[in-house]
């Protein structure tokens, strides 16, 4: 992952937090909760301080 792609995933992460979750597919909201662990989780904050 670079530094665009790390860019373009919070744009996406922010645009899904302006849908609400009824506006939603399963599918959408899996994804969107795959982000929030993946934002949350160590290996990015690792990943951040190594870049």
């Amino acid at each position: 992952m670079n530094k665009y792609d790390y860019q373009h995933g919070v744009a996406n992460y922010v645009n899904k937090q302006q849908k609400t979750e009824r506006d939603m597919t399963e599918e959408e909201t899996t994804r969107h909760q795959n982000e929030m662990d993946f934002v949350a989780s160590e290996e990015c904050t690792t990943w951040m301080r190594a870049t």
